[in-house]
This record gives structure tokens, sequence and C-alpha cells, in this order.
């Protein structure tokens, strides 16, 4: 093959991964709405995770494609999805509402009483 073919290849390669990224972009999105649907349940904070991976990942996969970042950028990239995701999600401190409409940390007891937090 010659030069031309090369590149005329290379860019058939980009075009079907950034298909293939927004593919799994759509049917993870649609993952997730069913499985919120077939749970009845609310939209909240590991929904919200969900669709950010969802989005994310493949929004990487097409920048290293289609863009000529650095393999740094991308790893560093990664690294914050990776630190996102495996971030605790389990908060020991839950937020309470005062009478004058401020918010206040307390800590849960072994006991299963709270106090207030100490700063």
């Amino acid at each position: 093959m010659g030069e031309k073919g090369m590149g005329a290849m290379d860019d058939w390669l980009k075009l079907i991964a950034v298909s293939g990224a927004v593919v799994a972009m759509l049917f993870g999105m649609y993952h997730v709405f069913a499985s919120l649907k077939a749970r009845e349940s609310g939209f909240g904070r590991d929904s919200l995770r969900a669709i950010g991976l969802v989005l994310f990942l493949p929004s990487l996969v097409i920048l290293a494609v289609a863009t000529n970042f650095k393999p740094e950028t991308i790893a560093a990239l990664l690294g914050t999805v990776a630190g996102y995701v495996l971030s605790s999600s389990d908060e020991k401190k839950e937020k309470t509402t005062t009478t004058d409409k401020t918010t206040t940390d307390k800590v849960e007891k072994k006991d299963g009483t709270t106090e207030p937090a100490k700063l």
C-alpha cells in the first residue's frame, strides 16, 4: 500500500473508533436510565456518577483518537477518572439544617447518637 492508502486507512480507523465511542455513550445512557426505571429509583448521586462515567470515558477515547494530545495528557485524564471511580462514596458525616437555615456537620458515634463535628 502506498502512503496515500495508509492515510485513508487511518482516517477510517479513526471514524470507526469515534463511532464506537458514540455508540458506547448512547448504549450506556440507555442502560443507566433503564436500570433507574426498573428499580423505580430517583435520580441521585450514584446515578449522576454513572452518567458521568458513561459520558466521560468514551469522550476520552474520542479525544485520544481524534486529536493530537500527548499521551501524558490522556494519562492524566484517565487518572482523574480512576480517582473519581475509586474514591469513597460512603460519607460518615450527615448534613443537618438548623432553625436559622444554616447547615452543620454532625458525626455519628458508635452508639448511634450524633454530636457536632469538631473542626
